[in-house]
């Protein structure tokens, strides 16, 4: 049995039709899941809608991730950790290779992992103390992204409803129900009107990678669109009123960052100035591609980039990868029939 971390989902709900809602467990373990509250029916007593803890049970599901990362291929993850091995054999060419070289060679993306995971938690930290109205004092790695954020932040005046926010959706039909947390989820007031409101919830999630955003980004942030959607939006299961749609919407934030250059990258750049040439955008990207230094700190900038996500668009990418992890997530365990013939 892993260990059991409560997430908070309260404060979401935009009435007071369905009351609080429980929180969530978030177990570790060998794979990731949840365990989630679902709405049990007492016969013969009236459906009022209200979560009544007497009322309540549990199931336990994937999370996002779990789910994305076991049907969706990661190439450019696969060829990042491919590139480490190859750097290291290269290095040691000629070497006859012990134990320790083979042991460093395995651990070199598993140590730039760890380093880029440590700046991305910081800079997490900051964020979520800064949308509770706390003073920080970030490190001199992360302050540039911090400023970034903070010009983001008076363009994007959204109302700040959490940080580190738990969804769900229960299983239903063909999908095996599945959970997540939010990095940051925001209300827009919008444009209201008499005959209109542009009013929506806003999920963020903050990023850190160096790459880009990957295309499984994406299809985890329309996840976590469509579970807040529904947790929002009343349910007719569960309560006498009708249902209303609340938009959602997602965004990516990502803030920008490099590694320095090597000592042979930095000849090369040096060697072409010294030939009269004015380095261009593609030489520096030339340059920096096959001499960047993924053994020093990352170089966080003043600046980021973000991602409008529509969930309506790439929710069902996230349908189909659910629904094949349903089949897959069995067949990790289960034994060979005792007739099957092994080829």
């Amino acid at each position: 049995m892993g260990k059991h971390e409560s997430i908070p989902v309260a404060g979401l709900l935009p009435s007071k039709h369905l009351g609080p809602w429980p929180s969530i467990k978030r177990v570790s373990g060998k794979t990731r899941t949840y365990q989630i509250p679902i709405k049990l029916k007492t016969e013969g007593e009236p459906e009022t809608g209200q979560w009544d803890s007497g009322h309540v049970g549990t199931v336990s599901v994937p999370s996002v991730t779990q789910i994305t990362k076991t049907v969706l291929r990661a190439e450019l993850l696969e060829y990042w950790k491919d590139g480490w091995v190859r750097r290291g054999l290269k290095s040691s060419e000629g070497k006859i290779l012990t134990a320790s070289d083979t042991k460093r060679i395995m651990a070199g993306s598993s140590n730039e992992a760890q380093r880029s995971a440590d700046v991305g938690t910081r800079v997490h930290a900051a964020i979520e103390e800064i949308l509770a109205g706390n003073e920080i004092h970030p490190d001199a790695q992360i302050e540039p992204a911090i400023r970034a954020f903070l010009r983001w932040r008076e363009q994007n005046p959204w109302r700040h409803v959490g940080s580190e926010v738990g969804v769900y959706s229960p299983p239903d039909g063909a999908l095996p129900g599945y959970a997540g947390t939010i990095d940051a989820v925001f209300h827009d007031q919008g444009i209201k009107s008499r005959w209109n409101s542009t009013a929506s919830y806003v999920v963020c999630d903050w990023k850190t990678n160096s790459s880009g955003v990957y295309l499984d980004n994406v299809i985890q942030l329309a996840a976590y669109c469509k579970a807040l959607q529904n947790m929002v939006s009343m349910d007719p299961q569960w309560a006498s009123h009708p249902r209303v749609e609340i938009p959602v919407k997602g965004m990516i934030v990502r803030f920008k960052n490099h590694y320095p250059l090597t000592p042979d990258g930095e000849s090369a750049l040096i060697r072409l100035v010294s030939q009269g040439v004015e380095p261009n955008e593609l030489d520096r990207k030339k340059i920096y591609s096959k001499h960047k230094d993924r053994e020093a700190d990352k170089i966080m900038e003043d600046a980021l980039e973000y991602l409008w996500v529509d969930p309506d668009e790439w929710f069902p990418a996230f349908q189909s990868a659910a629904t094949l992890y349903k089949y897959l997530d069995p067949l990790e365990n289960k034994p060979l029939d005792e007739n099957a013939i092994a080829l």
